[in-house]
């Protein structure tokens, strides 16, 4: 008789216990697969179509008002280089993503440690603008919502090549 009251009280516990364990079992093996799934930075950025020499103008010269942005792809990492006319560097770029309304958002370490979250927005065939830049993980932004902090519109930047 005690056997029969554990059986018809053990099943039903068990029973209860074992519908969200397997929920979550479900769940993390989903988890998994998206993970295993998630692109890297190199493949966003080349998704969204970033790869490429980009300016503001692209008959003149590299330089501090026409600075020249360059992103490879080299062994799987997405890299920024700039070249400012005078000063030229090489970044790695750790973070893009492809934001629901189309913008990218990448995330690059620079040299000295600062890292800087620029989202960019198409504009057109070949051409996007700075939609904002920031410090990241603040709210120190040089621009934001696509003008910069003295007022003036954010650059448009055309592809080069």
């Amino acid at each position: 008789m005690a056997r029969a009251c554990q059986r018809g009280i053990v099943r039903p516990v068990f029973q209860r216990l074992l519908l969200p364990l397997s929920a979550l079992l479900a769940i993390a093996a989903a988890d998994i697969a998206l993970a295993q799934h998630a692109e890297n930075a190199a493949q966003a950025a080349t998704r969204w179509g970033l790869p490429g020499t980009w300016k503001p103008d692209c008959r003149q010269p590299a330089s501090r008002a026409n600075p020249a942005f360059t992103f490879v792809v080299r062994e799987g990492q997405l890299y920024q280089l700039r070249d400012l006319g005078d000063v030229q560097d090489t970044n790695l770029v750790t973070e893009a993503s492809i934001l629901p309304e189309g913008d990218l958002e990448t995330t690059t370490v620079f040299a000295g440690a600062m890292v800087r979250t620029v989202v960019q927005r198409k504009t057109g065939e070949g051409r996007f603008m700075l939609w904002s830049n920031r410090v990241a993980n603040t709210e120190n932004y040089s621009i934001k919502n696509g003008v910069m902090a003295n007022g003036a519109s954010a650059p448009t930047l055309s592809r080069c090549r």
